[in-house]
C-alpha cells in the first residue's frame, strides 16, 4: 500500500475537541457575496496531507442523511484500512464521531452549547459577548436631541476579513504552482456561528451607519442653527450698538441745543442788565435835574422873598420921603427910580418863571422817560423771564426724556448681551458635551470592534490549530505523536520506497 495515501479512518482520541457547528451548510442568513461557493479544497491548494479533505467530505455526507449514525459502507471502507489497534478504540471512535457530528436541528445549531464542549480558554467569542460590548458602545441618545455623528473608521472591513477567501490568491510560492482559484469548502464546511455573527455585525455596521448619518445630519442641523443663532444674536447686538450711538447722537444734540439755548439766556440777561444800567443812569439824570429844579425854585422863592422885602422897604422909605418936604428936584429922582424899580421887577420876575417852567418841563420829561424806560424793562424781564423758564422747562423735560431712554436702552442692552452671554455659553457646553460623548462613543466601538477582531482572528488560529492537529493525528495517527509534536504528512516529502508523493 502506498505510504502516501493513509487509510481512512474514523479519528481516535484526542485532547484536541473541534466545533464542527461551523463547518455546517449554507443557511438562510448566509450571503454568497461573503464567501465564493467551490466545489472542493484541494489538498495541494493548502500544502497538506492529500486525503483528509476527501476523507473528511466522505465522513460528513455520511452522517448528514442518518443525523449522526453511521453509514455502512464509510465503516466498511474505514474497517478495511483501519489497524488492529483501531477496533479496540472503537468506544473511543464512536465517542470522538459524535463530537464530530453535524448538528442536524436548527435548536442545535443555534446552541452550540448542547453540542460543542469548548472550554473557556479555547472557546471561541460568542455573540453574547460581542453583543454586549457592542451595546456598551452605542452611543447613548437617552438625553440627547440630536443623533450621533457618522463615524469615520470604525469597524474592520469584510474585504480584510475575508481576504483569505478570495480566489485566484495564490499558496506557497516553493512548495505549489500557483493557484487559478481558492477552493472552500462546501457549503456542510461553512462556519454557521460566524456567518451569523458576520451577518449580525454587517446589519448592525449598517444601523450604526444610518444611525450615525442621521446623527451627523442632527449635527449639522444644530450646528446651522447655533450659526444661524449667533448671527441673529450679532445682528440683535449690532442693532443695539446702532440704537445706542443714535440716542448718543440725539443726546449731544439735546446737549449741544441745550448750550445754545443757554448762550442766549446769557446774552438776553447781559441786555437786560445793560438796559437795567442805561434806566439807573437815566434815572440819576432825572434825580439830578429833580434836585437842580428843586434847588432853583427855592433860590427863586429866595430872591422873591428878599424882592418882596426890598420893595416894602422901598414902599416904606417912599412914603417917609413923601411925608416929608423935599425938593422938585429930588421928587423927580425918587419918581424916576420907583418906576425904573417897576420896570425891572416884572422882567425879573418872568425870568425867574421861565426857567422854573424850563425846570419844570424837564423834569417831567425825565419822569416819563423813566417811567417808559421801567415799564419797557418789566416787559422785557417778563418776557425774558417767560422764555427762559418756557425754554428751561422744555428743555429739561427732553434731557430728562433722552436720559431716561437712554438708561432703559441701556438696561436692556445690557440684559440681552447678559443673556445672549448666556445663550452661547450653554450651547458652548453642550458642543463641548456633545463632542466629549461623540469621542467616548467612537473610542468605544473602536475598541468593541478591535476586540471582536480579535476574538475572530483567535477563533480562527484556533480552528486551524485544531483542524491541523487532527488532520495530522488522522493522518499520521495518535501512536506517531508519542513524543507530544504534531505531525503531518506533505507531498514532497520522501518516504521509503517510493519517491515524491502526487
Amino acid at each position: 500500500m502506498d505510504n502516501s495515501v493513509m487509510p481512512s479512518s474514523p479519528p481516535s482520541s484526542s485532547r484536541y475537541e473541534l466545533d464542527l457547528d461551523a463547518l455546517q451548510g449554507a443557511s438562510e442568513t448566509f450571503n454568497p457575496a461573503m464567501m465564493p461557493r467551490i466545489e472542493c479544497v484541494q489538498s495541494d491548494d493548502i500544502e497538506g496531507p492529500t486525503n483528509f479533505t476527501i476523507d473528511m467530505m466522505r465522513l460528513m455526507h455520511s452522517r448528514r442523511p442518518a443525523h449522526g449514525e453511521h453509514d455502512g459502507n464509510h465503516h466498511q471502507n474505514g474497517n478495511h484500512h483501519q489497524r488492529d489497534a483501531d477496533h479496540d478504540d472503537h468506544g473511543d471512535n464512536t465517542e470522538h464521531e459524535q463530537e464530530l457530528r453535524v448538528p442536524s436541528s436548527p435548536q442545535e445549531r443555534l446552541c452550540p452549547s448542547a453540542s460543542s464542549r469548548h472550554t473557556p480558554d479555547e472557546s471561541p467569542p460568542k455573540e453574547s459577548a460581542n453583543q454586549q460590548r457592542h451595546e456598551d458602545s452605542v452611543w447613548p441618545t437617552l438625553h440627547v436631541n440630536t443623533p450621533p455623528p457618522k463615524p469615520k473608521n470604525i469597524a474592520m472591513g469584510e474585504e480584510e476579513f475575508h481576504s483569505d477567501f478570495t480566489p485566484a490568491k495564490p499558496s506557497s510560492p516553493t512548495l505549489s504552482p500557483n493557484i487559478a482559484r481558492r477552493a472552500v469548502p462546501s457549503a456542510q464546511f461553512v462556519d454557521q456561528d460566524l456567518i451569523l455573527q458576520l451577518e449580525t455585525a454587517r446589519s448592525r455596521c449598517n444601523a450604526l451607519e444610518k444611525h450615525n448619518a442621521m446623527m451627523e445630519e442632527g449635527i449639522e442641523r444644530e450646528k446651522r442653527a447655533h450659526a444661524a443663532e449667533v448671527q441673529r444674536l450679532r445682528q440683535e447686538i449690532l442693532s443695539a450698538q446702532r440704537a445706542k450711538k443714535a440716542e448718543t447722537t440725539r443726546r449731544t444734540e439735546v446737549e449741544a441745543q441745550l448750550a445754545s439755548t443757554r448762550d442766549e439766556l446769557r446774552r438776553q440777561t447781559e441786555d437786560r442788565d445793560i438796559l437795567l444800567a442805561e434806566v439807573d443812569r437815566q434815572r440819576k439824570i432825572a434825580k439830578v435835574f429833580r434836585e437842580a429844579s428843586e434847588e432853583s425854585a427855592t433860590e427863586l422863592a429866595k430872591s422873591r422873598v428878599k424882592e418882596s422885602a426890598a420893595e416894602r422897604a422901598a414902599e416904606r422909605t417912599v412914603e417917609r420921603a413923601a411925608d416929608r418936604p423935599s425938593s422938585p428936584r429930588e421928587k423927580t429922582e425918587a419918581g424916576e427910580r420907583s418906576s425904573t424899580r417897576k420896570m425891572s421887577q416884572p422882567n425879573s420876575e418872568a425870568s425867574s418863571s421861565s426857567d422854573l417852567q424850563r425846570a419844570l418841563t424837564l423834569a417831567e420829561k425825565l419822569d416819563a422817560q423813566l417811567k417808559k424806560a421801567q415799564a419797557l424793562l418789566q416787559s422785557q424781564q417778563v418776557k425774558y423771564e417767560k422764555a427762559l423758564a418756557t425754554t428751561e422747562s422744555a428743555h429739561t423735560a427732553r434731557l430728562n426724556a433722552a436720559i431716561l431712554d437712554r438708561d432703559q436702552v441701556a438696561d436692556k442692552h445690557t440684559e440681552e448681551i447678559k443673556k445672549l452671554k448666556d445663550i452661547i455659553k450653554a450651547k458652548d457646553e453642550v458642543n463641548e458635551e456633545v463632542d466629549r460623548r461623540v469621542d467616548n462613543a467612537m473610542r468605544k466601538r473602536e475598541s468593541a470592534w478591535k476586540q471582536k477582531e480579535k476574538d475572530w482572528l483567535e477563533e480562527r488560529k484556533l480552528m486551524v490549530d485544531t483542524l491541523f492537529t487532527l488532520w495530522g493525528e488522522k493522518e499520521c495517527g495518535v501512536e506517531n505523536n508519542k513524543d507530544g509534536k504534531q505531525q503531518y504528512r506533505y507531498k514532497y516529502v520522501k518516504r521509503s520506497g517510493v519517491g515524491n508523493a502526487d
